[in-house]
């Protein structure tokens, strides 16, 4: 729906009802890694298994090995709100992206 405002550049998609205090903010680091590598960037929380009941309203990641650096997973999938069973990892979707331009869609 932004596609003629964001043109043909790269672009951050934040979700409001997300925080992330800290130092070096979140989408910065984010468009730090988008213009190392050149590929998009969402940024993940590490949630513990039994505490995936708890965060049941985010999306989630399935993970690679680490291509890029310790901090860095190349990601396969994302699941939006799976059961916490069905959680293909421990990684849950923060609200911080940094997406080059281009046909796709978010979860």
């Amino acid at each position: 729906m932004a596609k003629d405002l964001v043109g043909d550049e790269p672009f951050a998609v934040l979700l409001g009802d997300v925080l992330i205090p800290g130092e070096n903010p979140a989408t910065k680091q984010l468009i730090q890694v988008y213009e190392a590598t050149g590929v998009g960037a969402i940024a993940v929380e590490e949630v513990p298994k039994e505490r995936t009941n708890l965060v049941r309203n985010r999306g989630w990641s399935s993970g690679a090995q680490p291509p890029f650096g310790e901090r860095l997973l190349r990601v396969r999938d994302l699941v939006e709100k799976p059961k916490p069973e069905n959680a293909p990892s421990n990684l849950a979707i923060t609200g911080r992206y940094v997406l080059p331009t281009g046909d796709f869609r978010l979860p």
